[in-house]
């Protein structure tokens, strides 16, 4: 009785941690902790009379042993000594009476991770692989490879991170990648033997803080399509929100694509590096997107060095620019436009490393505009007045662009001396879809007399039926396609000032034609597409340089079972030259199938044939190839998952024939070769 006493008189006092007469309080309770803290609960006066029959656990930990009391109501636990785990759980008081436990508090208790952090993740990836030829052969006039047989290691690795306290946050991905063959490392094109085997392919690390964002790593920045147009290369971009309405950016980046571990955030070098800032207000609050304004600026120097992917030697440059965007669309998205301005200045500057020694004539700086103006409007969208299915959207596009002769940004890519205007009608009803399009595009916009002025006008029409959704499995899937493209000078140059004759002055039309048709049913699948086109020359002195060209295809496949698939195709091609008078054809054929022998073994293999050859039997080729691959997908046990790997085994084969009676040449020859491969994701 005295036992029920005691709980009964304790029943009014107990309460969560926080509540108005909580009978358990925690200096815990509503901020994030340390791992190594040392923390406090205050009892009160009835539970400190009871607090040798108190049970404490942190999470699925029992804490109790650690429980220290340092005076009269009060408890200390020196989480040292208890080793939490990182996140959010409950810190939880039981009274136990009589083998009866019951929870008198429950306080949430958030433990930031060693790094500091509330929430955070770590994932890393690393993926293992070797490749090799282990048998090679060759007859007739086949070309030997450089390496007959060889082993090589190649690995792929990286990590990605997210972290978060209060409102920092902070996000990553770094990957790399190596091989044991230094002519396919990372930077061989660049550094040739100098290369490293493994090396960092790319990274991005996001810090972010309330409305701050700095954006470290490989970057893609800029949103004036004329000016600085989402440029990518190593830097570093600061970004800051001002509410929900305003917004700048401002951006240093490399002046070409890098890799590598070495100029880690791509700013080395003063004279090869793009500079970009911008900023954007949203005009209509509440409605991101209604209407934005945006202003952008440029400066940007290159020095003559190429990409590491790239064995050009370009030459060095430099630009400065602003430009301006406004873009809008009304509510429910039926309205929508987009207009854009910039005005660049551009130069090459003098460079010593192609000069040579030599006397260049400066070149002069130039300044340009250029504008972009895009404009759509769904005349009728997502109606369900002729079908709830199938909803029907019209919608009429247009754009206007024209690119002053002598632009140029280095941060976007335009085409100068350019003015293009175009128009688009698109029906969609369900799932078919006719478009039709019109586009004029011409140059030499200041009409200078003595360069040829030309203009392209281009109109397409394309149609996609879901014959088979409407009428049943037994009807195709079709589709069809126009294209008319008309390239022809529009003035005259005087010869006697320009070097260009009437000869010289283009003129050409071309037309094409593709239809296709899909049947699927079952296990069955058949296609066929015809296409034809036409080129004709108009140019003075050339108007027999005319082709004709008309081609089939034919695709067969069949699953034969859940396991088994097979396919077949035929193609013929058939081009007619009127000014030669001669016809070239092609034909050509292929098979293979996909066959699953176990859960874990796959066995593919396909061949194909092609013939080549003229009217008059002048020139005659042919190619057989024939591939076929085992593969066999395992898992390798390891702390209760599995490592996915596969091992595959490769046969190739290639055979060509070539005969040109003009020249008396012809050849013949043969190649094979077994490769192997291996791959283990250890991540």
């Amino acid at each position: 009785m005295r036992a029920a006493r005691k709980t009964l008189a304790l029943a009014a006092a107990l309460a969560c941690a926080g509540g108005a007469h909580a009978a358990v309080t925690a200096d815990f309770a509503d901020r994030w902790i340390t791992a190594d803290s040392t923390v406090t609960l205050q009892l009160d006066q009835a539970l400190a009379a009871r607090a040798a029959e108190l049970r404490f656990f942190a999470g699925a930990l029992d804490v109790t042993a650690i429980a220290r009391r340092p005076r009269p109501g009060v408890l200390s636990f020196d989480l040292r000594f208890a080793q939490l785990a990182a996140g959010e759980s409950t810190f939880v008081a039981y009274l136990v009476e009589a083998g009866k436990w019951q929870a008198v508090a429950r306080i949430p208790l958030k433990v930031l991770s060693a790094a500091g952090f509330e929430s955070g993740q770590f994932g890393p990836k690393l993926d293992l692989g070797g490749k090799s030829r282990f048998d090679e052969g060759r007859r007739g006039d086949a070309t030997a490879s450089a390496r007959p047989t060889y082993f090589d290691g190649t690995g792929r690795g990286g990590f990605g991170f997210d972290a978060a306290r209060g409102a920092f946050k902070a996000d990553g991905q770094f990957n790399a990648t190596g091989s044991s063959y230094r002519n396919e490392a990372l930077r061989f094109g660049e550094l040739g033997a100098q290369a490293p085997k493994t090396d960092l392919a790319d990274y991005v690390v996001n810090l972010r803080y309330g409305g701050t964002t700095l954006a470290v790593g490989h970057l893609s920045y800029g949103n004036n399509p004329l000016l600085l147009a989402g440029y990518a290369s190593r830097g570093v971009t600061l970004a800051q929100k001002f509410g929900e309405r305003f917004d700048v950016s401002v951006n240093a980046m490399n002046g070409t694509s890098i890799v590598g571990y070495d100029n880690f955030f791509g700013l080395t070098g003063a004279q090869h590096r793009i500079h970009g800032a911008s900023a954007g207000l949203e005009l209509i609050g509440g409605r991101p997107g209604a209407l934005r304004f945006e202003i952008a600026a440029l400066d940007a120097k290159l020095e003559s060095r190429g990409n590491f992917n790239r064995g050009e030697v370009p030459d060095a440059e430099e630009s400065r620019g602003l430009g301006v965007r406004l873009s809008g669309r009304t509510t429910g998205n039926r309205v929508r436009g987009d207009a854009v301005f910039a005005r660049s200045s551009y130069v090459n500057p003098f460079d010593p490393a192609l000069a040579q020694g030599g006397e260049l004539q400066p070149v002069k700086r130039s300044s340009a505009n250029g504008r972009q103006l895009d404009f759509a409007v769904d005349l009728v969208q997502n109606s369900t007045r002729w079908s709830q299915a199938q909803p029907l959207t019209v919608t009429l596009s247009a754009r206007h662009e024209r690119i002053e002769p002598l632009y140029k940004s280095i941060g976007a890519s335009s085409s100068p001396d350019q003015q293009l205007n175009r128009a688009a009608l698109a029906t969609q009803f369900g799932a078919a879809q006719l478009q039709f399009t019109g586009s004029r595009q011409e140059d030499n916009l200041d009409d200078v007399p003595t360069i040829l002025k030309t203009r392209a006008d281009n109109a397409a029409a394309n149609l996609s039926l879901p014959l088979a959704q409407w009428f049943g499995a037994w009807w195709p899937q079709a589709r069809y396609a126009l294209q008319t493209v008309h390239q022809r000078a529009i003035n005259t140059p005087v010869t006697a000032d320009s070097g260009i004759a009437a000869s010289h002055r283009p003129d050409q039309s071309n037309r094409s034609h593709q239809a296709a048709l899909n049947f699927t049913r079952g296990a069955f699948n058949f296609g066929y597409s015809i296409q034809r086109s036409t080129q004709d020359n108009r140019q003075p002195g050339r108007e027999n340089a005319d082709f004709e060209n008309l081609g089939h295809q034919v695709t067969l496949g069949f699953r034969v079972s859940e396991k088994l698939n097979l396919n077949l195709g035929a193609n013929t091609n058939r081009n007619y030259s009127r000014e030669k008078d001669l016809t070239t054809t092609t034909r050509g054929g292929h098979g293979g199938f996909d066959w699953q022998l176990l859960d874990s073994l796959t066995l593919a293999a396909n061949a194909g044939r092609t013939l080549g050859g003229d009217s008059r039997d002048l020139t005659a080729a042919g190619n057989n190839n024939a591939q076929g691959q085992l593969t066999w997908r395992f898992g390798i046990p390891a702390d209760g998952r599995k490592l996915p790997g596969q091992v595959f085994v490769r046969y190739v084969r290639q055979e060509n024939t070539s005969r040109d009676t003009s020249f008396g040449l012809s050849a013949r020859g043969a190649s094979w070769a077994w490769d192997a491969g291996l791959s283990l994701s250890l991540f």
